[in-house]
């Protein structure tokens, strides 16, 4: 029985371990992306949103990427 539980603390320790390597968010390609967009002028359309979501609630939740204005 005990050597489940190890196998089993062993396997738990390794996928947090994993999970604490893992990069999750834009990656600087992506920011670069993003900040060129924005200089020439492309949008981007995200639906689905709450009605009473408000412009500073949006910016928010994308403030990883280079939100220049909200519509």
């Amino acid at each position: 029985m005990a050597s489940v539980i190890e196998s089993i603390t062993d396997a738990a320790a390794s996928v947090a371990a994993g999970l604490a390597n893992l990069n999750i968010g834009p990656t600087d390609e992506i920011k670069e992306m993003s900040s060129a967009s924005g200089t020439e002028g492309r949008r981007l359309y995200i639906g689905n949103l709450a009605y009473a979501a408000t412009e500073e609630q949006v910016k928010d939740t994308f403030c990883g990427y280079a939100v220049v204005s909200c519509a």
